[in-house]
């Protein structure tokens, strides 16, 4: 080797050092920046709000008393727990049997229920094939026949043999800017809502059940009231006409009461 070939020998080799950290140093960056992408930023939960009761002024504890029947004085007590099925509270029967019976036949509540079954099962599927490795397993067999004239051989029978294959596949979706973990919180999130949806449902059922229930026996006692009313002011007429008879009263006193008791 000449001095000269020597020192271009020299030259290459000490470029190609001087440029081996540059090339490094480039390639731990881009690991690094690959590391910190994700698709989409990092979910925050929302802040509550900042009060602690749901109206500006405080609510009276009591309610008002009545000199009726159920005009006792009632008492809220924020602290007590409340059943799930809390129109239990109310012991009526006939109420549980109403209620009962919307829940099992309502096809809103069917339809929210499917719905969160649905959900649920695409946030484990989600969970399972994006997370998941995925591992497959196969088998065949097959008879082949090899002649001898493939080879360059001009005799010799066909050898017929069977050829046995099985293989074994590991699949594994390297999630490196996070897509798949943002698909699974997506399904895990939208399963999520389905529930709160289902919850809705139920208490918006239940609410107007009892409601609709109280209403109608409200209704109910009102025209047993104004039935028994009509039957007090008819027997009154009925006084007052005998009283007419006996001439103990006028036509004008039997009069005011017939139009009373019409109205």
């Amino acid at each position: 080797m000449d001095v000269k070939s020597h020192f271009d020998s020299q030259s290459s080799l000490h470029h190609s050092i001087s440029l081996n950290p540059l090339k490094y140093g480039f390639s731990l960056l881009v690991c690094l920046g690959l590391t910190a992408c994700a698709v989409g930023p990092d979910f925050k939960k929302p802040d509550a709000p900042k009060v602690g009761v749901y109206t500006e002024k405080p609510v009276s504890s009591e309610l008002a008393t009545a000199p009726s029947i159920g005009g006792t004085k009632q008492t809220f007590d924020p602290a007590a727990d409340i059943p799930a099925e809390w129109w239990s509270l109310y012991r009526s029967p006939e109420l549980d049997a109403l209620i009962k019976q919307a829940l099992k036949r309502n096809p809103t509540l069917a339809s929210a229920d499917a719905t969160l079954r649905a959900a649920q099962e695409n946030a484990n599927a989600a969970f399972g094939s994006l997370l998941f490795p995925s591992i497959g397993l196969g088998a065949s067999a097959t008879r082949q026949q090899i002649t001898p004239s493939s080879f360059g051989l001009s005799s010799g029978n066909p050898n017929i043999f069977n050829l046995y294959n099985t293989s074994v596949s590991v699949n594994y979706n390297l999630d490196v800017f996070g897509g798949a973990r943002r698909a699974v919180q997506s399904a895990q999130a939208q399963a999520e809502i389905s529930g709160f949806q289902l919850e809705s449902a139920y208490l918006s059922l239940t609410a107007n059940i009892v409601t609709t229930a109280i209403r109608e026996a409200a209704l109910r006692a009102q025209y047993q009231s104004n039935l028994e009313i009509y039957e007090a002011q008819k027997n009154l007429a009925d006084i007052i006409r005998k009283q007419l008879e006996i001439g103990t009263v006028s036509r004008v006193d039997l009069t005011s009461q017939v139009s009373l008791a019409a109205s």
